[in-house]
């Protein structure tokens, strides 16, 4: 990573800090169960950004450190998880049919039993299995947002458009960390740029 990358990832990891500390703010003065579940998915959300972008590889002295790959590999699933989880609560999906309810809780389950079951494979395939949970964990959220704003509630076509904005900002992010070479600086930097503007 050169200085310009190291710039503009440091940037939108900073922008997206912000939204963690207003997030914590509310859950200090809230003290809400609902603004603490919003602080915890933003700060999984940050950590996501942050370790897959290639800053801590960067900035760290030692960058090979085993941590950072286990970090890597469980942080995605973990938001998958959470994200799932907090989906299903936004669109009250145990009273609104079964299907949306058990799909919901079984993506949601299968993310935070399956992050820690990818580190029992080989160190090559650890990774790409953790992304395949979270982009899993990501359409089918799509698809259930979707399928409810059908059926007439209007606002799940708000969480239809994030889960549109995050999706390729998510496979970007894998892109970065399992390929070698990295894209060019524009490339880069509309990822960024994405990564500011999804909503979390």
């Amino acid at each position: 990573m050169n200085t310009a990358e190291t710039i503009i990832w440091s940037a939108a990891a900073g922008s997206i800090g912000l939204v963690v500390l207003l997030g914590a703010a509310d859950a200090f003065i809230s003290r809400s169960r609902a603004s603490v579940q919003s602080l915890v998915y933003l700060t999984a959300c940050w950590l996501f950004f942050t370790l897959l972008s290639g800053l801590p590889a960067a900035m760290l002295p030692s960058p090979d450190v085993s941590w950072l790959h286990t970090a890597q590999v469980l942080i995605g699933p973990l938001c998958g998880g959470l994200g799932t989880y907090g989906a299903g609560q936004w669109l009250s999906a145990a009273r609104r049919d079964r299907l949306t309810d058990l799909s919901f809780r079984s993506v949601s389950t299968l993310c935070l039993a399956g992050g820690p079951l990818c580190l029992l494979l080989a160190p090559g395939w650890q990774l790409p299995a953790s992304a395949a949970l979270a982009v899993l964990a990501l359409s089918v959220t799509l698809w259930l947002a979707v399928r409810t704003a059908q059926q007439g509630d209007r606002l799940a076509w708000g969480l239809a458009a994030g889960c549109l904005l995050t999706l390729p900002l998510q496979l970007g992010l894998y892109w970065l960390v399992l390929n070698t070479s990295r894209p060019s600086v524009l490339l880069q930097s509309g990822m960024a740029l994405l990564a500011c503007s999804a909503p979390r």
